[in-house]
Formats: structure tokens, sequence, C-alpha cells
């Protein structure tokens, strides 16, 4: 995968945990904290992916 690819996936997955978290107070209910994690380490894992990529 490009940088770009990554980067795509970090804004898939921030507009996710947005998105999530809107629903979650319309309902009234608390976040799931697992899943909020769980982004959190995809986002982190995506940006890492991306430093390797493009230290050239």
């Amino acid at each position: 995968m490009r940088p770009e690819d990554y980067l795509e996936l970090v804004a898939i997955a921030k507009e996710h945990l947005e998105g999530q978290a809107i629903l979650d107070a319309l309902e009234g209910v608390e976040s799931d904290i697992d899943f909020i994690e769980k982004q959190h380490r995809r986002i982190e894992e995506y940006n890492r992916k991306i430093t390797e990529l493009t230290k050239g």
C-alpha cells in the first residue's frame, strides 16, 4: 500500500470514531471504550506505516 492509502484509512477511522460518538450522544448511551481504543490503535498503526513508507 502507498502512504496515500494509509492516509485514507486514517481519515476513515477518525470519521468512524466521530460518527459513533455522535450516535452514542444522540441515543444517550455511553461510548464503547473498547471500540474507541481499537480505533486509536488502528490510527497509530496506520501512522507508523506512513512513517515507514516515507522515510525513504
